[in-house]
């Protein structure tokens, strides 16, 4: 079985590196963007197990729960 993907997205590039680090070493491979639009395209390019995101950011009037949503 292959190891699930999970989305790490942040404004941070030192937070997304960090979880990144954390996720693979417990098997996790992970796929990082830095905004929801990013994220959006590689959900639908990629089998995402799991989204790791600030609840609260807002981008153009979207939130991290109308992102999830939207899948």
């Amino acid at each position: 079985m292959s190891p699930k993907k999970i989305l790490v997205v942040d404004d941070s590039a030192s937070f997304r590196v960090h979880v990144e680090a954390l996720l693979n070493r417990h098997c996790y491979r992970t796929v990082l963007a830095s905004d929801g639009p990013e994220a959006l395209q590689k959900l639908h390019a990629a089998n995402i197990f799991s989204v790791v995101r600030q609840l609260h950011y807002s981008q153009q009037n979207e939130n991290s729960l109308d992102l999830v949503q939207r899948q």
